[in-house]
Formats: C-alpha cells, sequence, structure tokens
C-alpha cells in the first residue's frame, strides 16, 4: 500500500513541478533534477511493488514451500564459489518456518537417475556429473538453477514430487559472521564448542577424519545436529542484534559472500536490481573499455584454498588505434604446507577460467601446466551417458596446443582456461599476453571503464594500471597511467575513466 502510494506521489510531483518549471530558475532547477531522478525511483517503486507480490504470493501458496540453502565452501573453490559438499531443505507453509533439513549432497547424487557427462576438468575425479559439482558456471543463477533442477530429479525429491522454489547460496563466512552474533554453540553429541574463531577447523575436520567418517555414515551428520541450534539462536536476537546481524551481511553481500536465486522472474529481478543474485554482468553491445574475471576450480585438491593467497596483476596499455594490450600475472601463494591436516597441505591443482572481453586474443601464456587426458565425448555417448546442453554450450571450445589453454565463450565473455598448479609451501605466477580489439574510440572527452568480477570465496587482491595513448593522460589522475589497487576486492569493481588529449 505505501509502495503504491509511493508511485503515484512521485508521478504527481512530476506532472505538477513540469508544469511550474517555467514560472522561475528555481523550478526549472528543480524539475531538471526530479528529471533525472525520477526514472530510477519508478523503476525500483515498480521492482519492488512486483517483489512484495510475488513474495506474498508464494507465502499464501497452499501446500510446503521449500527454499534449496547451497553451502559452498571456499576452501575447496568451484566457478560459483566453492564445493557443495551439504545443503539445507527451509520449508516453509504459509509463511511459516516449518521444518530445516541438512544433508550430504552425495545422499542426493547417490539416488540421481541420469548418466551425465562430466565436465572434462572433471573427468580425473568423478565418472558422472551430480548436483555436488553442478554449480560449475561463474554465473550464479545459471549454477544455482542446474543445481537446483539435477536434485529436483533425484529419487529423494522426484520421488514426493518436490520442487524448490529457490536458492540461497551461504559460504561460510557468513557462518563466522553468525556465530560472532549468536555466540558459541554447543554440539554436545561431539564434545565440540564452536565459535567464530575455530569453526571452519572442527568442521572440516570432522568431515574429513572425525567419528561419522566411516562406511554407512553421514559425514556431514554435524551440520545437521548444528543447524537447528543456530537458526533458534537467529529467531531470539535482541532487535540490537538484529540490526548488527543486517549491518555485517551488507560486507556479505558486497563480496558475493551471500546469493539469491528464485524461479519467479519478479523476485528474481528485484534481487538482481541489488546486485545480490551473482550474476555475470552483461556488457552492452558499444562497450568502450575491459572486463577481468579470474574464476578457479579446484580439482583434487583437498582443502588447500583455505591458505592460498592469490594476487591479481593487470596491466594495460590503450593504443591510438584503440587496441588493448593486456599483461595479466596471477600468484598464488601456498601457506599450508605447516598445517598439520593433509587436506590443507595438498599441492593446489586448479582450473583456471580468465573471463576478458569477447573481441580478446591470446599472445602469450607461461607457468601453467599441462591438462590431464580426457575422455572422449563419443566413448561417453557410447557408455549410455548424455550431454547436458548448458555444459556442452560452455565447452564449445578450442585447443591451443602451444599455450596448452581452451578458448571459448561463457555468458558472453571470451575465456582463456589453463591449468595451474601451487605446490605447497610455493608461490606459484601464471602470466597472460593478450589483446582486446578496437571496440575503444580514442579521442579527447572518450570514456573508458574497467570492470573487475571477483569469484564468490576467494582471497585475492587486485592491482589494475592503464596507461593512456600517446598523447593523452586520463583526468582522474592528472597523468599518462591510471593505478588502482585493493587487499578486498569488492564483487564488482567498476572503474570509470576519461582520456584528454595532453
Amino acid at each position: 500500500t505505501n509502495l503504491e502510494a509511493a508511485e503515484k506521489l512521485s508521478s504527481d510531483l512530476k506532472i505538477q513541478t513540469a508544469s511550474a518549471e517555467n514560472l522561475n530558475s528555481s523550478l526549472a532547477l528543480f524539475a531538471n533534477l526530479l528529471k533525472k531522478t525520477y526514472a530510477p525511483l519508478a523503476i525500483n517503486i515498480y521492482r519492488s511493488r512486483e517483489f512484495l507480490s510475488a513474495l506474498i504470493s508464494l507465502l499464501e501458496s497452499p501446500g510446503d514451500q521449500q527454499i534449496l540453502l547451497l553451502f559452498q565452501n571456499p576452501s575447496e573453490l568451484r566457478p560459483a564459489g566453492g564445493f557443495i559438499g551439504s545443503y539445507g531443505q527451509l520449508v516453509f507453509n504459509q509463511g511459516n518456518l516449518k521444518d530445516i533439513r541438512v544433508d550430504d549432497i552425495y545422499n542426493v547424487d547417490r539416488q540421481l537417475p541420469l548418466k551425465l557427462i562430466p565436465p572434462r576438468e572433471l573427468q580425473p575425479i568423478t565418472k558422472n556429473w551430480g548436483a555436488r559439482d553442478a554449480n560449475w558456471f561463474f554465473d550464479f543463477p545459471t549454477s544455482a538453477s542446474k543445481v537446483m533442477s539435477l536434485m529436483e530429479k533425484a529419487d529423494l525429491f522426484a520421488g514426493n514430487n518436490i520442487e524448490f522454489a529457490g536458492a540461497i547460496d551461504i559460504n561460510t563466512d557468513v557462518l563466522g559472521t553468525i556465530l560472532e552474533i549468536i555466540g558459541p554453540i554447543e554440539a554436545k553429541d561431539y564434545g565440540l564448542t564452536l565459535n567464530s574463531g575455530n569453526f571452519l577447523r572442527e568442521l572440516q575436520y570432522e568431515v574429513e577424519a572425525g567419528r561419522d567418517k566411516k562406511p554407512g555414515q553421514n559425514p556431514k551428520r554435524i551440520l545437521s545436529a548444528i543447524t537447528p541450534i543456530i537458526f533458534q539462536k537467529l529467531a531470539d536476537l535482541n532487535e540490537n542484534q538484529k540490526e548488527e546481524l543486517a549491518q555485517k551481511f551488507l560486507r556479505h553481500f558486497s563480496n558475493k559472500d551471500l546469493m539469491f536465486y528464485f524461479k519467479d522472474w519478479k523476485i528474481q529481478n528485484f534481487f538482481a536490481g541489488l546486485g545480490i543474485d551473482g550474476a555475470i554482468l552483461n556488457l552492452p553491445k558499444e562497450f568502450s573499455g575491459d572486463y577481468l574475471a579470474v574464476v578457479n576450480a579446484n580439482i583434487g585438491s583437498g582443502k588447500s584454498d583455505a591458505f592460498i593467497s592469490q594476487h591479481i596483476i593487470l596491466k594495460s596499455r590503450l593504443e591510438n588505434n584503440g587496441v588493448l594490450n593486456n599483461e595479466l600475472l596471477i600468484t598464488k601463494i601456498h601457506n599450508g604446507d605447516q598445517e598439520p591436516e593433509w587436506w590443507y597441505q595438498a599441492d593446489n591443482v586448479s582450473y583456471l577460467k580468465i573471463l576478458t572481453p569477447q573481441n580478446s586474443d591470446l599472445i602469450s601464456l607461461t607457468g601453467n601446466n599441462p591438462p590431464p587426458a580426457y575422455r572422449s565425448h563419443k566413448e561417453y555417448l557410447n557408455l549410455g551417458y548424455a550431454y547436458d546442453i548448458d555444459l556442452e554450450s560452455a565447452e564449445n571450445s578450442r585447443f591451443n596446443k602451444e599455450f596448452q589453454t581452451w578458448i571459448g565463450e561463457e555468458s558472453g565473455k571470451r575465456y582463456f582456461g589453463t591449468w595451474f598448479t601451487a605446490p605447497a609451501g610455493e608461490t606459484k605466477t601464471l602470466k597472460i599476453h593478450y589483446q582486446t580489439r578496437p571496440a575503444i574510440l580514442v579521442k579527447d572527452g572518450s570514456r573508458f571503464q574497467f570492470i573487475f568480477e571477483k569469484q564468490s570465496g576467494s582471497k585475492s587482491s587486485l592491482e589494475y594500471s592503464i596507461a593512456a595513448p600517446p598523447g593523452y593522460v586520463w583526468q582522474e589522475s592528472g597523468k599518462e597511467t591510471f593505478e588502482y589497487g585493493t587487499q578486498q576486492p569488492l564483487a564488482r569493481e567498476i572503474i570509470k575513466l576519461t582520456m584528454i588529449k595532453n
């Protein structure tokens, strides 16, 4: 009701101001300001109204409504965040939380009656593609939709006609924040007190080597034990604690530690408008600038990403003909060699994707590792396996033998995909030289944008520099070179520059 009233008031204000803007200069100034702000305001009101309408409709629907929680572990990075070892099932009825269930994702995959060709990079460690590995796409809505689709086909859910309305990604950093607010929790059956400082190590020990790590047991059972306790403590928070939690969650949203995907486009459109859907930015046709994302996939390397520090350095030079020359350095420092647990000591073996604008060409690449042998798709098809259409589209690429690198297209971007291993206790650097060909107009006053999108869960710094074309400087720095650096990049960093003649 309030949104409808606000929409009517803003519309009336626009009409009345327009009729009065010729009366004096002050009203003309105000009318001009309103014209600039009215469109985004109207869009936001519309999105909010549509969202509330869809949400209320979902809550009022008869029967149970299912929301999927994806627990992504960034200690074992995957393109959309981290390996999905466990999931949660929130059951709502008429807006009330009716049940919370937490289970091992492998329990779902054991009941999946499909034979799907796994991504080629996962073939050395898995025979069949399942929900556990379906977050293989950097674009979270694509990954979430694929995970939900496979889970719904498993007998565990298909047998009960269960479908999920949406999925919420939660990584371990969010759990740490929650424990900061609610305080320690007791896992009495395990003799553990979990707090924000020890929970990750203790949970990973229980999963990898605890008492439930036995044939016929569920190694993720500890999550089933602590999740209801966490939800109960959240329900009991006072107003000050709720406000503190909300403020800290804002940071998690900006870091892609929390992401949302819902099937209802009205709900999803609202989350997209807030920038918390984890979607890859679609570059406009007339985009004038550069784009970069560095996406890691841990392949059989334990939980070694917990002790990886990654440093990304991009040095660009813009030529007078509009060509961008890019030198990209990706350095990984593996500090897990001193840890007692083998899953931290493991060499960090990653399949690394570098996403760039579509019109980019690879010039050179050093520091990478050769890929393992892949089984041919023909061989898989002869064994009765099917090829997922989204995966087929992402793997429609060519292999560059000289640089041992796959070159393909994903989410409207050109990618260079290669293997990169950082042994425990060592520092390794991948060096890539590529060009982005003319989409950039070089003239006095031309605008340029650099966009960096962070992988959820990655611990990475960013250093960026760009040299203006000869005879030009950047207005923002007053120099030929503009430089920017941050130890903790946001989910999406956007740098806007203007070139001016020197």
